[in-house]
């Protein structure tokens, strides 16, 4: 049991308000920040409790007595990429909804010692949790060595079984699965792929699927392209595959930005999409509908992801044993795929 401070004199927290109220910490955050996502009845059973108690929010006082300090301290690798900034947005947004505030490590490189750097930063400033994207073997071990008791929500596509730590990420396995049945139920056999950074997990994995899948429907490898998921290596990756003889008929591109590149690359050689090459992508970035043609592509909701985040991460503040599932991706069909041509 944790003794109070000398001299100092126990406010009412929001938990005390759960008790009174009967219901969990995250319900009363959500009244106090006006969320707007209780039932009237919850609600006014909460604002009873804080007029009995009288509760009032102190975040000195709170920090004092509870060493609590309401921050959530975020570690975003590969910030330059859409994904990871749309979803720091998202994560930001519902916590200040729980009555978080979020404090923001960017890392260009999620490297050991940037990763191990930012951990002690936040540890220093006494952070309630943390959220770590970890793309990498390196940056995942780097994290789980370093999170100690810190409750923790670790993004990434690798293997997390650590107490106090939970993984979360999109099926990336059943994404590239709904990106290479497209193609294939449209007649493509000659599929490139245009992977991201082969150190990061997600592309491993959406290139692996991506390898089984034409195997398992009786077909030889296509070419392959490796990017650091941006459109500029896309384009030169995807230039370098058009003007082979052997050509392909589709490609998939293991990120928005890569088939964007594609686009541009066959645009240039004169190549028609999606009369004679078929172009798939992966992400649904902002303004992948207003490509020339509108890109067919693997949506990724970062809404939904940055809500799973936060639940599990209240969760795990107030010592639930918290399970999470990966969030699941859809297709979003537009007009740069159709059925292969013949020959």
């Amino acid at each position: 049991m944790t003794r109070e401070p000398a001299g100092v004199k126990r406010p009412p927290s929001m938990l005390d308000v759960a008790r009174a109220a009967g219901v969990s910490h995250t319900t009363v955050a959500r009244v106090v920040n006006g969320a707007g996502t209780v039932t009237a009845r919850t609600e006014a059973k909460v604002l009873a409790a804080i007029g009995q108690l009288h509760y009032r929010r102190n975040a000195a006082a709170r920090a004092l007595v509870t060493r609590q300090t309401q921050t959530i301290g975020v570690i975003l690798a590969n910030s330059l990429l859409s994904g990871p900034s749309s979803m720091f947005v998202e994560i930001e947004r519902k916590a200040r909804d729980l009555g978080y505030w979020v404090s923001v490590a960017s890392l260009a490189v999620a490297s050991s010692e940037e990763i191990d750097a930012a951990i002690n930063h936040f540890r220093d400033q006494g952070v309630d949790a943390m959220v770590v994207m970890a793309p990498t073997k390196e940056s995942l071990k780097a994290t789980l060595a370093g999170i100690d008791e810190t409750p923790c929500v670790v993004v990434t596509s690798g293997r997390v079984d650590q107490p106090g730590a939970v993984a979360l990420n999109f099926d990336q396995e059943a994404g590239a699965k709904m990106a290479m049945a497209h193609l294939l139920d449209h007649g493509h056999r000659s599929i490139a792929h245009l992977a991201g950074p082969l150190d990061e997990f997600d592309a491993q994995i959406r290139m692996a699927v991506w390898r089984k899948s034409l195997a398992k429907a009786g077909l030889p490898e296509g070419p392959l392209g490796v990017g650091n998921w941006l459109a500029d290596l896309g384009y030169s990756e995807a230039r370098r595959i058009l003007e082979a003889p052997d050509r392909p008929t589709a490609i998939f591109g293991g990120s928005d930005q890569m088939a964007l590149g594609a686009l541009r690359a066959a645009f240039d050689l004169g190549i028609k999409v999606p009369q004679d090459l078929s172009v798939i992508g992966f992400d649904d970035m902002p303004g992948s509908g207003q490509l020339i043609p509108p890109l067919t592509t693997v949506r990724q909701d970062l809404t939904l992801m940055g809500e799973t985040t936060l639940g599990a991460l209240t969760g795990l503040i107030e010592g639930e044993a918290v399970t999470v599932a990966q969030v699941k991706p859809s297709l979003v069909v537009r007009a740069s795929v159709a059925p292969a041509r013949r020959p």
